[in-house]
Formats: structure tokens, sequence, C-alpha cells
């Protein structure tokens, strides 16, 4: 038969919150696109330690672009950032013969589904 565990002060999960701790977000989450992009930007300007020059503080958003021009998976994404997205080449061409088949997709309801009614 397991014990009862009333009375008893069990122990936490690691990672719970407790009362008082900092990392709680008593505001809430944002209520629109706009109020997190404030706080994104917010975030973006404040000064951090400059990894290189300790001595020396930096934009917290200078040390992300960094970090992301020095990353393999982020270098394509660091570059669009900096110099634009690379246009998508797409050619229209009259003749026939040039034109590449494009598939087409039908797709049907079933009889008696939620298009037809019945009087």
């Amino acid at each position: 038969m397991p014990s009862s565990n009333t009375g008893t002060k069990q122990e936490r999960k690691p990672g719970t919150f407790r009362p008082g701790d900092p990392r709680i977000n008593r505001k809430g989450r944002p209520k629109s696109f706009d109020q997190l992009r404030q706080m994104a930007q917010k975030i973006a300007l404040e000064l951090i330690e400059d990894p290189v020059n300790k001595d020396d503080k930096i934009r917290r958003v200078n040390q992300i672009l960094r970090d992301m021009a020095e990353n393999p998976k982020t270098q394509k994404d660091f570059l669009e950032i900096a110099y634009g997205k690379v246009p998508n080449k797409v050619e229209i061409s009259e003749d026939p013969d040039q034109a590449a088949p494009i598939p087409i997709l039908i797709v049907a309801e079933p009889v008696g589904g939620p298009s037809c009614r019945q009087g």
C-alpha cells in the first residue's frame, strides 16, 4: 500500500518556480506582435560585456549578428540581413515548347459533402 504524502513536504522538480523567483514573468505574454517587437528591440539595445575585449561594452544585437556570421547554419540569414534577400529568378516564355508543364491538383468533395444541400 503506497504511503500517504499528506503532511509531508515534497521536493520540487528541478526548474520549478519558487516564490519570489526573478524568472517569473509577472506581466504575462505580449498581447500583440507590436508589443513583442518593442520588447525585442529593447533587449537588442541592451549593453553587454564584449566577449573579445572584456573591458568594453557592446549592444546585444551586435553580439547576435557576430554569432550569426560565424555559424554556418545562420550565415545565409546574416547575409540576407546585411545585403537583402537574393531574388528568385522566374522566367516566363510564350513559346509552348519552352514552357514547363504546370501540375494541377483537383480536389473534389465527396457526394453529400458540406456543399450539398437537400431541399
